[in-house]
């Protein structure tokens, strides 16, 4: 029996951060747990095919959060960054009572 997305139960109150996001593979992640109602971060490093993406995985979900940001640079500040904005999500998901507590 083929394994497909129907098979995994929802994914209310979780982040996922999706590398490659903006096309194959990991464009098709973040499309099937935003589906899953997951909140989907699109980490990819070509930032205009990134919003590409996040526009058309909003256009099939829209009641879904999908975000995107550059993850994935040489450059500490940006990393750092990064992970500044991967916790204000967190603590956006605590605030609708969806994220972990502390």
């Amino acid at each position: 029996m083929p394994w497909n997305m129907n098979q995994v139960p929802p994914q209310t109150g979780r982040l996922a951060i999706v590398t490659g996001a903006n096309i194959g593979l990991g464009f098709e992640t973040a499309l099937a747990l935003a589906g899953k109602n997951c909140t989907v971060v699109l980490a990819c490093r070509n930032m205009p095919k990134a919003e590409a993406a996040k526009a058309h995985a909003e256009s099939e979900f829209e009641r879904y959060r999908v975000t995107q940001d550059r993850l994935f640079e040489s450059d500490f500040d940006r990393a750092v960054k990064a992970t500044q904005a991967l916790e204000q999500v967190e603590r956006q998901l605590e605030g609708k009572g969806q994220g972990k507590k502390k």
